[in-house]
């Protein structure tokens, strides 16, 4: 790689470009001929590091030696994102925390940690060789640790608390087919919300492979690739750990004690000697008991229990009992004690449960929610909370400026503060622009350097006391800050001395391509170009070059094409901006009946836009309070200070994940009430009993993908601070207000079209599917099913 110093100017005018205004400071371009990849980018910021070091060493610190530029800030980006990685490591013992106290067991917390790791270091794995074919943003890394500490700890809360409640209380003894039992019910019913939610937010994610932006590509397919790992890993490494280890994970509590499991097959051969030395059979008995667990497991999801309402309609209870045992399927849900007379109290719950003040606060936030006409006034006030502040979405400032992706407190970027302050801030993202001189014509001849001279003049005339100002023009019509344009006696000059000189052609040279057929010349702005006013001055730019182009070049025959890596982002960004929208809506269309159709539910995809669409946009209009208007100023913290605008890359790395997660904790909330609806219980009772069982759960979950995501306010880069603070807002909000208050809400209001459409029965026949039956039948089927099995074990 070779390396190209720019010599010191020879005249007043060149080194005004080069010095600053107070003459305390000069400046030197060092520009590298080629591409470089990250092992050369390494080589080079090391060998300016030794220079620095020599500089300033050599001079005993009185001329201090340092140096910036986008190599310099992007390596600055890529160590800071690490540092915010490993930040994230000071976060994992607050989240154990939250996940061991409410699951209630130190064992069981030893589980996520194991799917962490794993989680962390096979996703990256996987992405690894993707890096060869796209550009992976900074960003991409840090969220995608943020999403496998939060998901891995999410999903196995979801899990280990159904495997906990499955096993029941604490027991010395436990027979390992109840083990089996308690892993097959936690995989059948929390272990489907598992893979629905992670494969609609991976589905979600993978939205960004088709946008035309590559580093955005690296982040849907980064993001998704973790969500994929930690689907996997919770549905199979965390039962595998259960079944290895069923005596020390099954002892719940606080304790060190061990559960003793009983392995059946040392169990049978006792009862069998029981029941022959009592004259019995046998072999009957365990037939008619394997055959009724069959038909205990079978009856299950069918399992009706209705209430006094149900009941007058003509219904036929479940019998609840029979031959003085009751199955294993109806005592689970005995507790459903429908009190019609009294609204305040849809069911009844346990003593333990209503000395417990949080689960009497969700049964309580449960029955009010859907409680009419509470639920109405909810749904306004919420929606009256909301709608005022996702107006100011509309206001939203997006921000192009690169410098909001720069860590702050960087030796680079302070040394590239200290050039916006004294020299011209160009210096930092030269705009170039190439002409190509007409047919016949070298870049050396006067006519070229006449017509390209008296160009920029009247480019740069346009361009003063403007956002674009130039403060500063190099090309090969130019020496020494001076345009070689002028009468015969400047060309007779030119030609004479100039274009013979040694010097001028080690200044030149580097400009003009080969053949001399064409030529580029640098442009230094006063502004900064990848700054907040950004878009302005390429905006502003692009008027004042291309028409002088046209009016002034092209006619004579030469050709224009105007550079610069801001450019080049903002028209990437442009572009994005107008697909984006599309993606967006066809994936959430997309998911939307995903979910309708896998909860045989016509009126989710309607519901789910109400409880999830509206509420998200809102938190985009909190952001612009805050990054606008300054509305947390008062705390004194960098990570939540006016930017005076939000980053573009902010809302479309956040939007589909603010998405997937708030679609996560419904379809966890939705699973229990469609779960407690499949064995007939009315409506409502449904729902406050979904709240009251899953709204712990929710909250911890909750608190701790907010933890998980709070580590991006410990960095330094204020793009990751607006995506922390976003990422936690919309947590936070959609555990306490939305899944808490309003979605019951609108529930309770539903009535029987959020349940099956009729049309179910004409789509399972087309599919070959056994068509589900109804909850106002499954106690006739019951009582059916129940009859055929009495005459099969009559016949045994």
């Amino acid at each position: 790689m070779k390396r190209y110093l720019v010599p010191r100017a020879f005249n007043k005018k060149m080194q005004a470009a080069h010095k600053a205004q107070d003459g305390l400071s000069a400046i030197s371009i060092i520009q590298h001929k080629d591409d470089i990849d990250d092992s050369q980018r390494h080589t080079l910021l090391n060998w300016l590091d030794d220079i620095e070091q020599d500089f300033n060493k050599d001079s005993s610190n009185l001329v201090v030696t340092k140096y910036t530029g986008e190599i310099a800030l992007w390596n600055d980006m890529q160590e800071e994102s690490k540092k915010t990685i490993e930040s994230h490591l000071y976060l994992v013992p607050l989240i154990l925390l939250i996940f061991g106290y409410t699951i209630g067991s130190w064992r069981l917390t030893l589980i996520p940690i194991v799917a962490m790791v794993i989680c962390v270091n096979i996703a990256f794995m996987l992405l690894l060789p993707f890096t060869e074919i796209v550009t992976v943003s900074t960003m991409t890394p840090t969220l995608m640790t943020s999403i496998a500490l939060a998901m891995c700890i999410d999903y196995n809360l979801f899990m280990l608390v159904r495997f906990r409640e499955e096993i029941g209380d604490e027991r010395e003894t436990l027979r390992m087919s109840e083990v089996y039992e308690a892993l097959r019910k936690t995989i059948r019913w929390s272990g489907e919300v598992v893979l629905v939610s992670g494969f609609i937010l991976a589905l979600s994610l993978m939205g960004y492979i088709f946008c035309s932006v590559e580093f955005l590509q690296s982040y849907g397919m980064g993001t998704a690739i973790t969500v994929g790992c930690a689907i996997s890993i919770n549905l199979t490494l965390t039962p595998s750990i259960l079944l290895l280890f069923p005596s020390f994970f099954t002892q719940f509590g606080f304790n060190c004690r061990r559960t003793t499991i009983i392995d059946d097959s040392d169990v049978q051969p006792q009862e069998e000697t029981a029941n022959e030395s009592n004259g019995g059979d046998y072999g009957t008995n365990q037939t008619k008991g394997l055959l009724a667990k069959e038909k205990e497991e079978k009856e299950e999801p069918e399992a009706s229990l209705v209430g006094a309402e149900d009941t007058e309609k003509g219904i036929e209870p479940q019998k609840a009992e029979k031959d003085g045992a009751v199955s294993a399927s109806q005592s689970k849900y005995m507790d459903f004690i429908v009190n019609n007379d009294d609204p305040f109290r849809p069911f009844e719950i346990t003593p333990d449960d209503e000395a417990n003040a949080f689960q009497r606060c969700w049964f309580v936030c449960g029955t009010w929610t859907t409680l009419f006409p509470c639920s109405l006034l909810i749904i306004a006030v919420v929606y009256a909370l909301i709608l005022p502040i996702t107006v100011m979405t509309g206001q939203i400032e997006i921000s192009y400026a690169q410098t909001l992706e720069v860590p702050r407190d960087s030796t680079h970027w302070k040394t590239f503060g200290h050039i916006q302050d004294h020299f011209s801030a160009g210096f930092i993202g030269p705009m170039y622009l190439l002409i190509r001189a007409p047919p016949g014509v070298t870049v050396f001849n006067y006519s070229y350097i006449n017509d390209t001279a008296n160009y920029f003049k009247e480019i740069t005339r346009q361009l003063t006391d403007t956002v674009g100002q130039v403060d500063h023009v190099s090309g090969v019509s130019m020496m020494g800050g001076k345009y070689l344009s002028g009468n015969s006696s400047a060309q007779s000059t030119y030609n004479t001395y100039v274009k013979k000189s040694s010097l001028y052609h080690a200044l030149v040279d580097g400009y003009v391509g080969k053949n001399n057929a064409e030529a580029y010349f640098v442009m230094l702005t006063h502004d900064d170009p990848n700054g907040m006013n950004c878009k302005r001055i390429v905006n502003r730019m692009r008027d004042a070059i291309n028409p002088t182009c046209k009016h002034m070049l092209k006619s004579r025959g030469y050709r224009c094409y105007y550079y610069s890596n801001t450019v080049e982002t903002i028209d990437a960004i442009h572009d994005l901006y107008t697909t984006f929208p599309y993606i967006l809506l066809v994936t959430m269309i997309i998911i939307f009946i995903i979910a309708g159709i896998i909860w045989k539910n016509k009126f989710l995809p309607l519901r789910l836009f109400l409880t999830i669409a509206m509420p998200m946009f809102m938190i985009y209009g909190l952001a612009v309070l805050v990054y606008q208007y300054s509305w947390l100023s008062w705390f004194n913290s960098k990570s939540v200070s006016d930017t005076d605008g939000i980053s573009w890359i902010i809302p479309l790395m956040t939007i589909t994940l603010l998405f997937g997660l708030a679609l996560d904790y419904d379809i966890f909330l939705w699973s229990r009430i469609d779960e407690y609806m499949k064995h007939g219980v009315p409506l409502r009772p449904a729902i406050v009993r979904g709240v009251f069982k899953t709204g712990s759960i929710i909250t911890a979950a909750g608190l701790i993908m907010a933890a998980a995501f709070s580590g991006l306010f410990l960095s330094t880069v204020p793009g990751l601070n607006q995506a922390g603070f976003i990422m936690v807002t919309s947590v936070l909000v959609d555990t306490f207000l939305i899944r808490t208050t309003l979605v019951p809400s609108i529930l309770s209001i539903s009535m029987n079209v959020t349940w099956h459409p009729k049309w179910r029965e004409r789509v399972y026949g087309w599919l070959g599917w056994p068509v589900p039956v109804d909850n106002n039948k499954s106690a006739e089927r019951h009582d059916s099913d129940a009859k055929d099995t009495d005459t099969l074990l009559s016949s045994q």
